[in-house]
């Protein structure tokens, strides 16, 4: 009689441990055992697969809850991010740091330590995050005291023991570094688990700050046309395809006399000229279809009741 395997744990001769898949076929004769034939299979490395896969698995559904809450804005998301990675790693302190130069700055910090603030400015060269860079990929110290780094300046004033880094590429330049450390040393070394979390939070980072730069620079752009819009002498509206205005500069008040809020949601054509309003209809339509530029002289009514 064959049963099904079970999972049984062992040691080793060395006192190492090993999970063991555990086969066994009974043999009977009369109701008598004769015999039992059993088979261990090693499946530690298989389990170990299987645990790493599943912690895996509960971190990158971590990242993506972060990122799938509505109306969270980059900074939260990132701040967020970094709360995530200190609760899933065991560690204090989750930085992430910009380089210029040979400048280090603080721009997101998760720290209980005092001295690790936002906008802390350090010299490259005396932070772990010059290895990360030289690297150019995940670097982990598991105890830096026990290390040849021992007295590099970054122990030596924080006394950071555990590290665990990785660079930050935004369009393809260096950016900086997202890391995480703590005081004290890993009581477990970092895991290739850990290794690949961080490489994934790395690539999300990196988007993330890439997406601000181009939201920063659009919201600069679009300030400068707001200030070009709104110091033109013309007269510049926005309007639906009815014809129904939704923005008006402010020049309406100097040139026709009305406030810009006065006329929102009226319909440009009831303030054009009847004998005007067939042609500049007709080309209103001709730019709309065609997708070009129109220009029509036609009259519009000042509030007072004069045709300009």
């Amino acid at each position: 009689m064959t049963y099904p395997p079970v999972e049984l744990n062992f040691l080793t001769k060395s006192g190492e441990p090993l999970i063991g898949e555990v086969s066994a076929t009974f043999n009977k004769k009369d109701g008598k055992l004769l015999k039992v034939l059993g088979v261990v299979r090693d499946i530690t490395d298989r389990k170990k697969t299987e645990e790493m896969l599943a912690v895996q698995e509960e971190r990158i559904r971590s990242l993506y809850e972060i990122s799938a809450e509505p109306g969270v804005c980059i900074d939260e998301q990132i701040n967020e991010t970094l709360r995530t990675g200190c609760n899933l790693l065991g560690l204090d302190v989750g930085i992430i740091g910009h380089i210029k130069g040979k400048n280090f700055t603080v721009l997101y910090c998760i720290s209980e330590i005092d001295a690790i603030t936002v906008g802390l400015r350090l010299d490259l060269d005396k932070t772990y995050c010059s290895l990360t860079i030289a690297e150019n990929d995940v670097i982990a110290f598991d105890n830096v005291g026990e290390s040849q780094y021992k007295d590099h300046p970054c122990h030596v004033e924080f006394n950071l023991n555990s590290y665990l880094a990785v660079p930050l590429h935004v369009k393809g330049e260096v950016f900086g570094t997202l890391n995480f450390s703590n005081p004290q040393p890993r009581a477990i070394p970092f895991t290739k688990a850990d290794k690949e979390f961080i490489r994934l939070m790395g690539r999300w980072v990196s988007t993330m700050m890439e997406r601000k730069q181009t939201e920063a620079m659009l919201s600069d752009k679009e300030e400068l046309y707001r200030t070009l819009v709104e110091n033109a002498h013309d007269l510049i509206i926005e309007s639906k395809i009815d014809g129904s205005f939704v923005y008006l500069n402010s020049n309406h008040k100097n040139l026709l006399g009305y406030e810009t809020g006065e006329l929102l949601g009226k319909v440009v054509f009831d303030y054009i000229h009847a004998d005007d309003c067939t042609h500049v209809l007709s080309e209103f339509m001709r730019a709309l279809m065609t997708n070009t530029a129109a220009k029509v002289v036609f009259r519009f009514k000042h509030k007072n009741g004069e045709w300009r």
